[in-house]
This record gives structure tokens, C-alpha cells and sequence, in this order.
């Protein structure tokens, strides 16, 4: 049979890149409508075809999400082209060739179980497409990456990892853009930018309905691939600050006090996080999984020995299914998210909190001493600042789960922590009850 696929510019740019010898990592990244999904599924399909006997990868960061979306290109593909030698079997989640081919659907999430992603461990690959990039962790591709090695010799092919993303304020970013506009680029890592009017077979109906509905930070992302897409007058958060609090080597002080910050998890569902504070410096930062209320007391009751931490130092989200932790701990704070703020200004005591926190955060005054977090920098990056006449407020919550199919957990531990800084007239405001 003769399979004929014509790209449009952008896209044979990047498919050089997926031919030559020197190029390994490739980000496809831009606006909506793109045709980045397209590209990398009709780059797995073809090798497959032409490389008989390979094993191939598409990723994302979830695989129910992976089957409802970039795999529905993937079948449109073989459809357009009457192409009936493969199958998927969903049990195994691996799409058969008759020639020996194979491409496995992955699940690309940062487990906290699996932060070092041993599940890849035995994963051999010739080659792998990841979809929505900014939804993985570096640390996730950099393994992904080193397993790429399946019959290149045999092949004379070059190791290939092709990402696809609309623009993030992530380490990719980092990683791909910002070397490409600064000139500054590696010789075998590249960026291609991408916009709908790249596209000839974009729909003009989709561009036109995406111009009307977006708000603006999101139609500049969406819509005209900019990265730098965040009004900087919004961010809660500065995103350079926020990634330097990792790596600032801060000597902790030995007589800085200790605190413990605890976000219980809801109904088993979310995780429980508890941060363990010397001063400024979040030392340790636990996450527990569907626990039940005496085994997160217990914990805490463990840390405190552990730590000597006061239990007028420990604040608990009391909202919720925290109630029933702050309760058994008697003399704990407990901290009501909607509570009213302590000083004027501010929606409620959370909004006084985040700000403050971040404040920290943007001053270099917060260090964390626990390993990098990508799910945090996501988390905190999603909370913007919203304005109301004089009264100072932050993204819903609600709005911040739908975003990313999760509870913002962590982030939620830890800007707890300035509770115990808030002053009124001078003096530190502390609850206890």
C-alpha cells in the first residue's frame, strides 16, 4: 500500500529533525491547532511501517486521558489510510503491528510511590512521542530518554524523544524555549514554534470561537503560542523565585523555631501532606496516601517526638475532614480556610496567607530543603491574584482542581506555614484552640 503524508512547514521542520543523526530530544511546541498530536502519532505510525520489529512509545502524563485523546489521532490516522495490519489491545494498553512493531501507551505521571520512575526500568524503546509535555516531570523524561536504545544499531538510527506542548511556565521552558530564543541552543536538543496559521488544516470556525472565549493570558497561550504568556501584574508567585527556593543552600539556623503544617487529605481521595518547618526552611515534606484520621494523628504525634516540635506549633487545615485530625490533637491550630482575614484587605485568612507566603517566596526568604518538586511549581503557578475594588483575592480552588485533575496538595501544606508570621499592630497573631 502507499501511505503519502505531506506536512505543512512547520511540521517537515521538525520531522529533519526526526530524520537526521544529531538531534535526540525535539519540542514541538505551540499554540492549539498545530497539528502537534498529528505530527507525532504519524511519526510512530511510519516508523513502525518502515522499521519492522520495533518497540515504540506514546506518552502522557495519564493514560485514561492518553486513550481518550492523542490515541483518537493515532486511529483517525490508520482509518485515513485503510490501514488494518495493527490492533490495540487495551488490556496490555500496546498497539500491534502484523511486522513485529509495537507501540506502548504509558502512563507518564510523577508517582510519589515512584518518583524515580522504576516502572520504565526494563522498558526497551526504539523511539517516543509525548504528548502535552508541560504535564510531565523532567526527571520523568530524562529516564524516558535513557531507555531509548531498542535496536538502533541494527537500524542505524539515532535516539529520538519528540514532545509536543502548548506553552508552559515549567522546566521546559527552560529546557527547550528559552535556549532557542536566546540562541543558545544545544545541537541535539531543538525547538520548533508552531501556530494555528501554520496549519492549512486548521479550522477557521475553532480559531474564530477560541478568539471570542478566551481570556487573555489563555489566548495568548492557546491561541498565539506565547510563552510568556503570564501577566506578571497577576502572578501570585514569581516563577524564577519559586524555583530558586530549591536551590538557594541555605544553612538552616539551629535556633529557628519548629513548625509543622498539616493539609489532611479528603475522604481518602487526595493526599495528606505534611511539611516540617525549621524557621523558614521546610526541611522534610511527607505525603501520605488514603489515610485514615488515627494513622495521620499518629504520624503527627511521631514528628512531634521526632522533631520536638510544640504543639502550638503544628497547624492544621481544620476544614473538612481535617476537623477530626485537629480534634484529636488537642492545642493545635486550627485553621479554617474561609476564615476572616486578621488584617483588612483581604478576601479571607487563606488569600492573607497565600499572599504572604508568596511574599516570602518572591523575597528569597523560604528555602525548601526537600528534592524538587514539579507538582508544587504547578500547583503554585496556577494561583493568580484577583482583585475586587480594594479587596485582595486569589484563584478559586475549584478552578485550580479542574486544571489539574487534582487537589493542589501540596501547596495547600505549605503556605500554612505563614500563619504563624501574620502581625497586627506589631504584635504576631497565634490561635490556638
Amino acid at each position: 500500500m502507499e501511505i503519502i503524508f505531506r506536512p505543512h512547514i512547520k511540521q517537515d521542520k521538525a520531522w529533519r529533525y526526526l530524520q537526521d543523526k544529531t538531534t535526540i530530544q525535539i519540542l514541538y511546541g505551540g499554540s492549539a491547532c498545530s497539528g502537534k498530536s498529528y505530527l507525532g502519532c504519524m511519526w510512530l505510525f511510519l516508523s513502525c511501517l518502515q522499521y519492522p520489529g520495533t518497540r515504540w512509545l506514546m506518552g502522557r502524563s495519564r493514560l485514561g486521558i492518553l486513550k481518550r485523546t492523542t490515541l483518537n489521532t493515532f486511529i483517525d490516522i490508520i482509518k485515513k489510510y485503510n490501514f488494518d495490519k495493527c490492533h490495540i489491545n487495551n488490556s496490555t494498553s500496546i498497539i500491534y503491528f502484523d511486522n513485529g512493531s509495537q507501540i506502548v501507551l504509558a502512563d507518564l505521571y510523577h508517582y510519589p510511590a515512584d518518583p524515580n520512575y522504576d516502572r520504565l526500568g526494563s522498558l526497551e524503546l526504539t523511539g517516543a512521542f509525548v504528548d502535552e509535555l508541560s504535564e510531565i516531570s523532567q526527571i520523568g523524561i530524562e529516564v524516558l530518554t535513557s531507555r531509548i536504545r531498542y535496536k538502533l544499531t541494527e537500524y542505524n538510527l539515532t535516539p529520538k524523544l519528540f514532545c509536543a506542548s502548548n506553552p508552559y511556565q515549567g522546566w521546559s521552558k527552560n529546557y527547550f524555549f528559552t535556549p532557542y530564543v536566546e540562541n543558545r541552543e544545544l545541537e541535539h536538543i531543538k525547538f520548533i514554534p508552531a501556530l494555528p496559521t501554520d496549519n492549512p488544516d486548521a479550522p477557521k470556525i475553532y480559531l474564530e470561537s477560541l478568539n471570542k472565549v478566551l481570556d487573555h493570558a489563555l489566548k495568548q497561550r492557546l491561541l498565539y503560542g506565547d510563552w510568556n504568556f503570564d501577566d506578571d501584574a497577576y502572578n501570585l508567585f514569581q516563577y524564577d523565585k519559586l524555583q530558586q527556593t530549591f536551590y538557594n543552600d541555605i544553612f538552616v539556623n539551629i535556633d529557628d523555631k519548629l513548625y509543622l503544617s498539616v493539609d489532611v487529605g479528603d475522604l481518602g481521595k487526595d493526599k495528606t501532606v505534611i511539611g516540617i518547618w525549621k524557621g523558614w526552611s521546610c526541611v522534610k515534606l511527607i505525603k501520605i496516601e488514603k489515610n485514615e484520621t488515627t494513622q495521620v494523628v499518629q504520624k503527627v504525634r511521631d514528628l512531634m517526638a521526632e522533631y520536638k516540635i510544640l504543639i502550638s506549633h503544628i497547624i492544621i487545615d481544620a476544614t473538612g475532614v481535617g476537623a477530626g485530625v485537629a480534634s484529636l490533637l488537642k492545642g493545635c491550630v486550627r485553621y479554617m480556610a474561609g476564615g476572616k482575614s486578621l488584617n483588612t484587605g483581604y478576601r479571607n485568612l487563606k488569600t492573607e496567607l497565600m499572599y504572604k507566603f508568596a511574599e516570602r517566596i518572591n523575597n528569597l526568604d523560604c528555602n525548601f530543603l526537600f528534592p524538587y518538586d514539579d507538582e508544587l511549581i504547578q500547583e503554585a503557578l496556577l494561583y493568580k491574584k484577583t482583585f475586587t475594588d480594594t479587596t485582595a483575592g486569589i484563584t478559586n480552588k475549584d478552578e485550580i482542581k479542574k486544571k489539574l485533575s487534582r487537589s493542589p496538595d501540596t501547596i495547600d501544606c505549605l503556605y500554612l506555614r505563614a500563619f504563624f508570621d501574620i502581625k497586627i499592630g506589631g504584635a504576631t497573631k497565634i490561635i490556638v484552640m
